[in-house]
């Protein structure tokens, strides 16, 4: 079932409390906080949640990641020198996918 989150706003699949499943995951991962979820998540495409990558890059475990977010998090790991599938493991994706991520913008 999709919906409108009340978080964040965007349609997507219901979790629980009505919000999407992103916003119910952090909500989970932030220790439930009486307020909700952070709101430090997306309200467009291109921002990123810096926490996130700080995670994804130190190898903790965080909320699913947009797809700026992994590019980001790709970026740094692939410039400390990491394998590209030591980053798609890091990142849950395909290696192929890391390897997209992180390539320099000017290529694409």
């Amino acid at each position: 079932m999709t919906i409108q989150c009340v978080s964040c706003g965007h349609h997507r699949p219901h979790k629980g409390r009505g919000w999407c499943t992103r916003c119910y995951s952090r909500w989970l991962y932030h220790g439930k906080p009486a307020d909700g979820p952070p709101t430090s998540r997306l309200t467009g495409q291109d921002e990123l949640d810096h926490a996130a990558v700080h995670r994804a890059t130190t190898g903790d475990h965080p909320p699913p990641l947009t797809i700026a977010e992994q590019r980001a998090a790709a970026q740094i790991l692939r410039r400390r020198g990491l394998a590209y599938q030591t980053i798609a493991t890091r990142l849950q994706c395909h290696p192929y996918a890391a390897w997209r991520y992180a390539r320099p913008q000017e290529t694409r």
